[in-house]
């Protein structure tokens, strides 16, 4: 099934704030919306925190991660990766170092639909 957005998450070395991050956008999170989460060798528990993060909610929820691994190639590379996976009609980036807004994703949403023709936001 095709989304409206992909989000693309390159993860290396964040354990330290990857849980701040999930749960700053984990709430916002619709069916129409992916996060691609990009393991890039990492050697921390930076995934498994995401993962145990997101076993505790609804399917719903769970659904929207996807998860790829690679071995230690750098955030472009990730990225690059990620964007072969991406099913959304749109695309962004974000990082694991990151915190959003809590109306980042429906934001997005919106100005996509109130914008067809829209290319970059």
């Amino acid at each position: 099934m095709s989304k409206k957005l992909s989000i693309i998450i390159p993860v290396y070395g964040v354990e330290e704030y990857i849980e701040e991050f999930i749960l700053s956008i984990i709430n916002q999170l619709k069916p129409e919306v992916e996060l691609i989460i990009i393991n890039d060798g990492t050697n921390d528990r930076s995934i498994e925190i995401v993962k145990e993060i997101i076993k505790n909610y609804d399917l719903d929820i769970q659904d929207c991660f996807l998860f790829l691994e690679q071995y230690n190639q750098g955030q472009s590379v990730a990225r690059n990766n990620g964007l072969k996976k991406a099913t959304g009609e749109f695309i962004g980036f974000l990082d694991p170092d990151d915190i959003v807004y809590p109306t980042y994703i429906s934001s997005l949403i919106d100005t996509i639909n109130k914008n067809p023709s829209v290319d970059v936001i």
